[in-house]
């Protein structure tokens, strides 16, 4: 088997997404070199720093390594590495030499018991969305002015195959980083002039302007995700969104506003969620409504209990593994 290099973006977060990966190496039984990028963030994504990162993955390849390259939760497409780990991209334009794997590593807390969360009748109908509107956002005020067919054009992500150009726009100040998470914006406008015309407390919205930091964001986060059986998730500043992985954690259905998403296929996403597409925007409550109606208590209990066990084999990382095989033996 090939010796590996891993070439991974560290974003000083919180929490260590690289750990499962090199524990997974170590269980495929596959020798790796892990070389983090440490000094990146997203506001330091410039030409010079876009060298640098290519100039290690061809240099990890001139010495005959095979190159696996994470960008981690940012969305920088190379042609360089052997393969990819993303967490975000596009149907539109997805093809080989990547893997699309889903972020479990987020700042809210696995549940202590899942036997509180447990639904043992029909839930009550209630949708909720907790976090940043991005409405205060500039590129997003523009976006949402643009005709259908630019909105589009954006959601489809073509622009983001050239990294170099994005850099140099974000040098010149004009980043496009949150230029596609207006389909946020648009489906909480939606969602909040619904919540008037229906039951009080049926559709709950509560936009924080930016992530849960401190412990008490965190706790009333939880909070929500167990008061709601809907979790409403558009994507933000990449083409995924959290929510769809905290919501399946605390045994609630995620409904995906889908733009041109490339999801994991680790999850039976019929089973979990509820995929609304983004042409279909202006029909998402009825969507849920039906949804909600459709299904008899038993079906909530069994949809509940999927979402439960798909978490935990997700977070026994053993899909990793065999992931890491198949890519490194050519096997994909």
């Amino acid at each position: 088997m090939r010796k590996v290099c891993l070439v991974w973006v560290d974003r000083n977060r919180p929490f260590d997404y690289i750990k499962p990966f090199k524990h997974a190496f170590l269980e495929a039984h596959i020798e790796a070199e892990i070389v983090p990028i440490q000094f990146f963030m997203p506001k330091d994504l410039t030409p010079r720093v876009l060298r640098e990162i290519k100039t290690v993955i061809r240099m990890k390849k001139d010495e005959g390594q095979f190159v696996i390259f994470s960008s981690g939760y940012d969305e920088v497409f190379l042609k360089e590495p052997d393969w990819s780990f993303v967490f975000s991209h596009y149907k539109s334009w997805y093809g080989k030499k990547c893997t699309v794997i889903p972020p479990l590593w987020t700042f809210i807390r696995i549940p202590n018991s899942i036997t509180p969360l447990e639904w043992t009748d029909k839930p009550a109908f209630r949708i909720g969305f907790m976090g940043s509107s991005y409405s205060d956002s500039r590129a997003v005020k523009v976006a949402c002015k643009l005709p259908l067919s630019v909105k589009k054009w954006l959601l489809r992500g073509h622009y983001l195959k050239y990294g170099r150009a994005l850099a140099r726009l974000k040098q010149l100040g004009l980043p496009m980083k949150y230029i596609n998470t207006f389909p946020r914006s648009e489906t909480l406008k939606i969602l909040d002039v619904k919540k008037d015309a229906v039951e009080k407390g049926s559709i709950e919205i509560f936009d924080t302007r930016g992530p849960a930091q401190s412990e008490q964001d965190k706790a009333r986060y939880v909070k929500h995700l167990e008061a709601m059986t809907y979790i409403i998730c558009p994507r933000g500043a990449e083409n995924y969104s959290w929510r769809v992985y905290e919501a399946l954690k605390y045994g609630r259905i995620p409904v995906i506003i889908d733009t041109d998403m490339v999801l994991p296929t680790e999850i039976g996403w019929d089973q979990v969620a509820i995929r609304i597409p983004y042409d279909r925007l202006n029909e998402l409550y009825d969507i849920i409504l039906s949804d909600y109606c459709s299904r008899s208590t038993d079906e909530f209990i069994e949809r509940q209990r999927i979402a439960f066990s798909t978490m935990i084999e997700l977070e026994s990382m053993r899909w990793l593994t065999s992931r890491l095989r198949d890519v490194v033996s050519g096997n994909t």
